[in-house]
C-alpha cells in the first residue's frame, strides 16, 4: 500500500463471511447441507459451466464428483479457484459443493459449526491479520442473521473484538478513517483579469 502512496494503517480488508451456525458442529453440517440441496440443478451447473469453460457439464448431476468433470486437474489463473483447488483434488467434493465453495454461498469449516467455532475463526483471521474486519452474509434470513447476533457476537464481545456501542454516525466514523477531501468541491477561482 505505502508502494502505491497509501498509509498502510488506512487500508482495511473487510472479509464477507456467511457462517452456518449450530448447537453443535453436526447440526451445523445438517444445516450446510439443507442449505445446499436448495440449489437448483439448472443454477448449479450453468455456472459451473461459465467459471469452467471448456468442460463438459453434460449428463452430470450437481451430485456427481469434482473428478467426474476434471476439476481436479485443471490449471485455472482465478485466485478463488486456487484457493479451493487443493480442497477439490484431496475431498472430491460434489459439484453442488464445488459451487457453493467457488460462489461463496457458504463458508469453509472453520465458519460451520458452533458459536464458540465461528468466534475462534473470526478471532483467529483477525490476530493474524488475514482481516481487519467482517462483512456479515447471512447464509439464511432470519435465522442466519439471528444466530450470528445472539451467539456470536457476545462471545467476540467478551473478548473485546467487539464493539458495545457506536461512537460516530458513518462507517468510515465507525472505522476510525478520515474523510476525503473532495475532489468535486468548487476551486477558488482565479481572479479575473481587467
Amino acid at each position: 500500500m505505502a508502494a502505491a502512496g497509501r498509509d498502510p494503517d488506512r487500508v482495511y480488508v473487510l472479509q464477507g463471511i456467511s457462517p452456518i451456525i449450530g448447537g453443535t458442529d453436526a447440526e451445523a453440517r445438517a444445516e450446510r447441507e439443507r442449505l445446499e440441496a436448495l440449489i437448483p440443478e439448472a443454477t448449479g451447473l450453468s455456472f459451473l459451466s461459465d467459471y469452467f469453460p471448456g468442460v463438459d457439464f453434460e449428463g452430470l448431476t450437481l451430485d456427481d464428483r469434482a473428478k467426474d468433470a476434471g476439476l481436479d486437474r485443471l490449471e485455472l489463473d482465478k485466485s478463488d479457484y486456487r484457493k479451493h483447488r487443493p480442497v477439490i483434488a484431496r475431498d472430491n467434493p460434489t459439484l453442488r459443493e464445488v459451487y457453493s465453495l467457488l460462489t461463496g454461498s457458504f463458508s469453509d469449516d472453520g465458519l460451520v459449526g458452533t458459536p464458540e467455532k465461528i468466534a475462534d475463526t473470526l478471532e483467529r483471521w483477525f490476530a493474524e491479520r488475514a482481516a481487519d474486519g467482517f462483512m456479515l452474509m447471512a447464509p439464511s434470513l432470519p435465522g442466519g442473521l439471528e444466530r450470528f447476533v445472539d451467539g456470536v457476537v457476545p462471545i467476540l464481545q467478551r473478548r473485546g473484538l467487539f464493539r458495545t456501542e457506536y461512537e460516530g454516525a458513518t462507517l468510515r466514523e465507525h472505522l476510525g478513517l478520515p474523510a476525503p477531501e473532495n475532489r468535486y468541491a468548487r476551486q477558488p477561482r482565479a481572479e479575473s483579469r481587467k
